[in-house]
């Protein structure tokens, strides 16, 4: 029996994206991270308009299965982080980024154009990580890097399964945008602190 290799590529994918989440998660419990709120809240809507879209763009469930992992996975992790009080305050920046991502949720809806809405999201995605980019620049202890290790090389069996079913540039957005998002966090949480004093 042949295996479909894009099918296997893209179970371990979402496997170790689901694995990647389950370590975040646990660290947000336990209080080894600190998480964005502007970062998670933007990520947990735009997950499932990212997953609608992406879907719908590629017409491919098996490229799309982790997007629809995401769309979980974030929501999960934005609520886990708000029950167990990890959000500090909103600074103006993070406040602008969150309007953006509702700018092109409205746009999206208005449009019904697929790849300019998925394009949108896609962009938001990039803006929103940000505050991530920015808190851990300043302290890299705020983000632990082994969950977004994890993430980023699950993005590339994501970019794999795209290629091996390769049918528009378009499809490439969303796993390029989560490998970049990711292995930023992570080489940034690398960082040794900066000692204040």
């Amino acid at each position: 029996m042949l295996v479909d290799l894009p099918l296997f590529l893209a179970v371990v994918g979402t496997s170790l994206y689901l694995l990647g989440f389950a370590c975040y998660i646990h660290l947000v419990i336990r209080r080894g991270v600190s998480p964005n709120a502007s970062t998670w809240l933007i990520w947990a809507v735009l997950g499932v308009v990212n997953a609608v879209t992406y879907n719908s763009l590629s017409g491919d469930w098996v490229k799309s299965v982790m997007a629809y992992a995401g769309a979980l996975t974030n929501g999960l992790t934005f609520v886990i982080a708000g029950v167990s009080g990890r959000f500090g305050r909103l600074s103006v920046v993070d406040k602008v980024i969150a309007a953006f991502g509702l700018l092109a949720i409205a746009v999206w809806l208005a449009n019904k154009n697929t790849p300019y809405a998925n394009g949108m999201v896609m962009s938001c995605f990039m803006i929103s990580t940000v505050p991530t980019l920015r808190s851990t620049w300043r302290e890299p202890s705020r983000e632990n890097p082994l969950p977004w290790l994890i993430l980023a090389v699950s993005y590339l069996f994501a970019v794999s399964v795209v290629l091996l079913r390769w049918t528009q540039m378009w499809d490439m957005m969303f796993p390029i945008v989560g490998l970049f998002d990711s292995l930023s966090v992570a080489l940034l949480s690398l960082r040794p602190s900066r000692k204040l004093g």
